[in-house]
């Protein structure tokens, strides 16, 4: 299941959508997201890392929510103070539902 069944499966709505393939966000804009959060979950397949912009190290961050392509990885969900890079469906359901 990919991230926007999942929020339509489960009726939530989203707030502001942006096409990655047209507005790309690259590693200083991906930074000042990150830094604005009080937790930055980045998901990588079944592989979880939970970081605390303030204290953690910003270059492994960045390392963790930037793609291949430079830019940051998508999907990428603000939930509250949380930013949340990637998708797997079982922190989706732990965060949404």
């Amino acid at each position: 299941m990919k991230a926007s069944e999942f929020l339509e499966s489960n009726g939530i709505g989203i707030e502001t959508r942006l096409d990655a393939r047209k507005e790309k966000i690259g590693p200083k804009a991906a930074m000042s997201l990150a830094s604005g959060a009080g937790e930055v979950w980045a998901i990588k397949g079944n592989k979880k890392r939970i970081f605390d912009p303030g204290k953690d190290d910003p270059a492994e961050m960045l390392a963790a929510i930037i793609g291949p392509t430079g830019n940051l990885r998508v999907p990428t969900l603000r939930i509250g103070d949380r930013l949340v890079v990637g998708f797997h469906e079982g922190v989706y359901s732990q965060l949404l539902l």
